[in-house]
């Protein structure tokens, strides 16, 4: 029997398909279907020999890696077919090339055991959150990552416990966030994600109601964002 696990974020949407019980066999035979506790994945870290740093291949990788290989560690990229080409031709900062047919493959049971087996930390970035999404990353990636998994989510601004509560929480200082363009009455920028490309933000800046109405109207006209972007997104107060 085989399950499928769907899963979208920020546009993108993510079939998996593994068989019924690899993951949770990966979750070290716990039965925790939670949030994967830092304990466990500690406990897998410390079982390394040498650790190899492994990315997945967006742009962001070369320089993960050139800084990987600056300190000594070998590398593992992970690359969907056909976008391989950067670095394979950088060789001095790939040591490992792993093709996949697509990006979000690289969270699949036989490729987790991979890197357990190969002594892999993965070194997250980005768009290995929007292609793997945060509720695998959270729930089912049983791989030892750099950094806290708890905070993929805070790069959303959307999130209730995201970026906004975290600076709130700190204490900082950060523009005032307007929830209704009736209310923009000084220069703000508007941050949206865009129609087509749904990894990308389109942003104009505003000063005023009307001016908001003005630019987001040209906006939907060139199709760079529609209504339920603008009904989504940031209004901030323009800080310079």
């Amino acid at each position: 029997m085989r399950a499928y696990i769907q899963k979208r974020h920020a546009g993108v949407d993510h079939d998996i398909t593994a068989k019924s019980g690899d993951i949770r066999q990966m979750r070290l035979g716990t039965g925790d279907l939670r949030m994967i506790q830092r304990s466990h994945m500690a406990d897998i870290a410390s079982k390394y020999g040498e650790p190899k740093l492994g990315v997945l291949g967006s742009h962001s990788a070369l320089e993960i890696m050139d800084g990987a290989k600056d300190e000594n560690f070998q590398t593992m990229v992970y690359c969907q077919r056909g976008r391989d080409t950067p670095y394979r031709r950088f060789t001095r900062i790939a040591d490992h090339v792993r093709i996949l047919d697509r990006f979000y493959m690289m969270a699949l049971p036989a490729e987790q055991e991979y890197m357990l087996k190969t002594h892999t930390l993965v070194v997250p970035h980005r768009s290995l959150a929007v292609y793997l999404g945060y509720d695998i990353l959270e729930d089912d990636f049983a791989v030892p990552i750099f950094g806290n998994r708890r905070l993929f989510r805070a790069e959303e601004r959307s999130e209730e416990l995201g970026q906004y509560y975290m600076l709130r929480r700190a204490g900082l200082r950060l523009p005032q966030v307007l929830s209704d363009p009736h209310d923009i009455d000084r220069p703000c920028i508007v941050k949206v994600q865009e129609k087509e490309r749904h990894l990308e933000r389109a942003f104009f800046t505003v000063s005023s109601y009307e001016d908001y109405m003005q630019k987001s109207q040209k906006a939907i006209e060139r199709g760079t964002v529609n209504q339920k972007g603008l009904d989504a997104a940031s209004i901030e107060e323009l800080v310079v």
